[in-house]
């Protein structure tokens, strides 16, 4: 396993951290339940042709007005009716921003994205004809989004676009003309520029959204580290130096960008952790490494903890600061990528998720969630089992772990709380902790938030849930099981009214909610 395949590890999932922030004090279980007596009978879902007008043709948009083209497949009958087309986008958010209708040309396949309302309503297409598309930021002020993409030069490019208009504010070239001529005669190096200025996790906002870091190779022959100013729109270096540079994360405070520095990120190509200030001006080389040490998530204004990337996975916790103080090691236990390991909402416990076909499981290491003690280093085996997922509902308190032998909840302190072998599909959890959702080949059921069934809503085959951030309803991702890479429709339903509704006929993923109320102070 290689670290190329750790995400950006401050943002961890850029839609958790937009839904919700953490708590300052853990919140206890309460079983009690007004709503576990509510009678709920399922009604039938409304079942209509396939509609026509603005559900299958682009809205309004300040982008290109060509209609994409839809990829040829089976087609599906809608579940429900399409929402209000007479409703205008919202002026002031939260949207949904989803991709839709891929179109084909010589270069491969293009995006096209549409923004929502958080009700489904006001589509309208942001932009068209995106190739290839990834590593998406979203400001922390929420109103812009970032990512990359390559172009026909298969040469990464930045782009920063405004929500909801789509419009471009800035696009740069992360390998500029002179260093490829300068690197024409040399493809390993240009090999290895590529794969550090082209990763998806190589662009960072700044807490405030005012700067946004990223790799690039503008003025010689390493990828360095630049500043985009979304104020004066200018480009700053803040490192120089013959090696390259990966995975910028910023402090906190916005103080520091703390990166990965090597001639590659594989083959133990990465030789130490190095921090930057914000404005250049002063560099440091904190952590020499001799064995692949990546930084983790940051714990406060100045430290962070790091993990040591072995062949078979990463293996231990240590704390860290910017001031390059030595190491202080919190366990040496083996651990998950950062997308594996959540923490508690006090920043106290985290906890890891090793599945059955984890290498390092073997007969004397379990496969189960263990939850890792920030204070004592203690990594205690809480659940045995190859669980799919576990993550911390921060509107309960708890983490969840999910898998086929059903949904757990367990606390802080290790106890487990609830257990509920029924609900064995994934699960969404609603962000005020009021709902599960469970979801998968037999349709959508909603609990709530104690496991007590409530009503199914769907009975297709749905592949994704997605809630929006005031838990007044969520979205579903409905396809149809015998050709799952296509027919896929999007649909809200609402809590209030317990209505479905349908928002697209050609749902294709990418999903992230976005908006001023959903940014971070």
């Amino acid at each position: 396993m290689k670290i190329a395949n750790v995400p950006n590890p401050i943002l961890g999932t850029a839609f958790v951290l937009l839904l919700a922030s953490l708590s300052c004090n853990s919140p206890s279980l309460d079983f009690s339940d007004e709503l576990a007596d509510r009678t709920a009978t399922p009604t039938p879902l409304i079942e209509t042709a396939q509609p026509t007008g603005s559900v299958t043709e682009p809205g309004p948009t300040s982008s290109p007005s060509a209609s994409p083209t839809a990829t040829p497949g089976p087609t599906m009958t809608p579940l429900a009716p399409p929402v209000d087309e007479s409703k205008p986008l919202s002026s002031d958010g939260p949207w949904l921003v989803y991709q839709a209708r891929a179109s084909h040309s010589g270069s491969g396949e293009n995006a096209t994205l549409f923004v929502v309302n958080e009700d489904g309503s006001g589509r309208r297409m942001l932009d068209q004809g995106i190739p290839s598309f990834y590593g998406l930021q979203i400001s922390p002020e929420g109103d812009r989004i970032a990512y990359l993409q390559r172009n026909v030069d298969d040469i990464p490019h930045l782009v920063i676009r405004f929500v909801p208009s789509g419009e471009v504010e800035t696009e740069i070239t992360l390998i500029s003309q002179s260093v490829l001529d300068g690197a024409a005669t040399a493809q390993d190096l240009k090999d290895r520029l590529l794969d550090a200025v082209g990763r998806a996790d190589s662009i960072a906002w700044s807490p405030h959204g005012h700067y946004l870091g990223f790799v690039g190779a503008l003025d010689g022959p390493s990828a360095d580290l630049y500043r985009f100013d979304t104020w004066s729109n200018n480009i700053r270096r803040l490192s120089d130096e013959p090696r390259n540079v990966y995975q910028p994360s910023w402090s906190p405070d916005g103080t520091w960008i703390v990166h990965r520095v090597g001639e590659e990120i594989e083959n133990d190509g990465i030789e130490g952790i190095a921090a930057v200030s914000f404005d250049g001006r002063n560099v440091k080389s904190l952590y020499p490494s001799n064995a692949n040490d990546f930084l983790v998530a940051w714990l406060d204004e100045e430290n962070f903890l790091t993990s040591y990337d072995t062949r078979l996975g990463p293996l231990g916790l240590s704390r860290a600061d910017v001031d390059g103080s030595s190491l202080v090691v919190i366990t040496s236990a083996p651990v998950s990528y950062p997308e594996e390991m959540m923490f508690d909402g006090l920043r106290e416990v985290i906890a890891v998720n090793l599945r059955a076909d984890d290498p390092r499981v073997d007969g004397t290491l379990q496969a189960g969630i263990y939850l890792i003690s920030m204070a004592s280093g203690d990594a205690d085996l809480v659940l045995v089992g190859d669980w799919r997922s576990v993550e911390w509902w921060d509107g309960k308190g708890v983490f969840v772990a999910n898998g086929e032998q059903g949904t757990v909840f367990i606390r802080r302190t290790g106890e487990v709380v609830k257990e509920m072998a029924e609900i064995a599909d994934p699960v969404a959890l609603s962000p005020d902790g009021a709902w599960m959702v469970s979801y998968g080949d037999t349709g959508v059921t909603v609990y709530t938030h104690i496991g007590t069934h409530i009503r199914q809503v769907v009975d297709a085959a749905v592949a994704k849930v997605i809630w929006r951030p005031d838990s007044g309803g969520f979205f579903i991702d409905a396809y149809q099981t015998n050709d799952p890479g296509h027919g896929h429709h999007l649909y809200m339903h609402d809590l209030g009214d317990w209505d479905l509704q349908l928002v697209d006929l050609d749902f294709r993923g990418a999903d992230f909610w976005i908006g001023p109320a959903l940014s971070t102070p």
